[in-house]
């Protein structure tokens, strides 16, 4: 072929000569399945970077985030105890934060009458760690616990609930035991629940409890709160009466 014959370029459109491979003003191949696949590998690569920076910002993004927005969420599931006489120590709940926690100690406030001098505060240790993402399970026997056997107080009037939350705050006393719960204590759902079906009225008065805690994050302790609740039971064996149902 004269390489003075001109084609026009496929790529820009230009004169070139005819015996041109590759366009000398746009550097475009001339024959379309090259310019393809040029166009195909070079798209490739593209991508191929893009999914490498992409899985790179994921991979650091969860370490980046902690350290701009440290997350903590300590979440209560189960909390049963009991001033005196002792009895067995329930305490479940998830970490669901970005560290590991240690639970310190659980402290309930309430009053075991209407009067502002009857005012109490009564703190139960924990003592044990919980990984994130992951749940606590603590239980811890009382000895004595196994001794006592009573049943929950149901509808009395308030001036017999005032009088027995008043016994009960005694601690030479032997007849009541004041049981504290977390509001969305299963065992306790269940015992209202039970109280409902069975048309009685199950005694109760709030407590406020709080539990403290120190995270990986710094050496600081913090708390969070939490709605508790007081029954009574009376133990059996002493005197009874209707007021009286519902077992441990």
């Amino acid at each position: 072929m004269n390489k003075l014959e001109q084609k026009t370029c496929t790529g820009c459109g230009a004169s070139i000569s005819s015996a041109s491979v590759v366009c000398e003003f746009c550097y475009s191949r001339q024959k379309g399945w090259k310019n393809t696949l040029l166009y195909i590998t070079t798209a490739f690569a593209i991508l191929v970077l893009a999914a490498s920076l992409i899985t790179h910002t994921l991979s650091v993004l969860p370490n980046a985030r902690k350290a701009i927005f440290w997350h903590e969420q300590l979440n209560l599931i189960a909390f049963k105890t009991a001033r005196f006489p002792p009895m067995d120590k329930i305490f479940v709940a998830s970490n669901n934060g970005d560290g590991s926690l240690f639970i310190s100690h659980v402290v309930l406030e309430g009053f075991a009458t209407n009067e502002p001098s009857s005012h109490f505060t009564s703190s139960f240790r924990i003592g044990k760690s919980v990984e994130p993402h992951n749940f606590i399970n603590y239980a811890k026997s009382k000895k004595e616990a196994k001794s006592w056997h009573g049943s929950y107080v149901h509808d009395v009037s308030d001036q017999e609930w005032l009088s027995i939350r008043s016994l009960a705050s005694k601690k030479s006393n032997s007849r009541f035991r004041t049981v504290f719960f977390s509001i969305d204590d299963l065992k306790f759902l269940q015992l209202k629940e039970k109280s409902r079906k069975k048309k009685r009225m199950l005694r109760t008065f709030p407590v406020k409890g709080t539990i403290y805690y120190y995270s990986t994050e710094d050496t600081t302790l913090k708390s969070i709160n939490f709605d508790a609740v007081a029954c009574i039971t009376k133990r059996k064996g002493s005197h009874s009466s209707e007021m009286f149902d519902s077992d441990e």
